[in-house]
């Protein structure tokens, strides 16, 4: 069984916000990329977060969160 960890704790300081959180094709780039693990079939998921928005985003997708 495939597991899968999602590094998303960058600042984003060269990008100028919270680049997780920025839209991409209407939600979030953070759940553009839990949706990813969960195609390629990751019987379990953790995401590495640093802020609290990212944290909630990933538990809602049902992912483990790591900060």
């Amino acid at each position: 069984r495939l597991g899968a960890v999602l590094l998303a704790a960058g600042r984003g300081e060269r990008f100028g916000a919270n680049k997780l959180l920025a839209g991409y094709r209407g939600r979030p780039m953070l759940c553009a990329a839990l949706d990813a693990l969960r195609q390629c079939g990751a019987a379990r998921m953790a995401a590495v977060v640093s802020c609290d928005e990212a944290a909630r985003l990933a538990r809602e997708s049902g992912c483990e969160v790591i900060n």
